[in-house]
């Protein structure tokens, strides 16, 4: 099994969750599909709830990532967390940065012939 890093793990999420947003709304799913007009004949259809954006965000990362052995409660708690990031996210796009603003923290690797304070 490679081992994936993070970075990795977080483009690839955000890659497949916009790509199905983008793949849904290329193939027009407000379209009628084609042979509606027969399942109409046939009956009344089951309108089923559109899937949220976690979902579709969820269902992504499982079909790259496959785990089978997640339980729902597990699924849910992963919806949360994702919940939680993009909560934390929009918080932090919202705040004004300017430019000339340095990162908050900096690396100095310090070996053990650091200078005294």
């Amino acid at each position: 099994m490679s081992e994936v890093s993070r970075r990795d793990f977080a483009v690839r999420a955000a890659a497949l969750a916009s790509g199905a947003w983008l793949a849904a709304s290329a193939r027009g799913d407000d379209d009628p599909t084609p042979g509606a007009a027969e399942a109409d004949s046939a009956g009344p259809a089951t309108v089923s709830e559109p899937l949220t954006f976690a979902d579709h965000q969820l269902a992504a990362l499982l079909e790259h990532y496959p785990a089978e052995h997640l339980t729902d409660d597990m699924r849910a708690g992963i919806l949360a967390k994702l919940a939680g990031q993009r909560a934390l996210a929009e918080r932090l796009r919202r705040v004004p940065l300017p430019w000339h603003v340095e990162p908050a923290l900096t690396f100095r690797a310090l070996g053990r012939h650091a200078p005294e304070a």
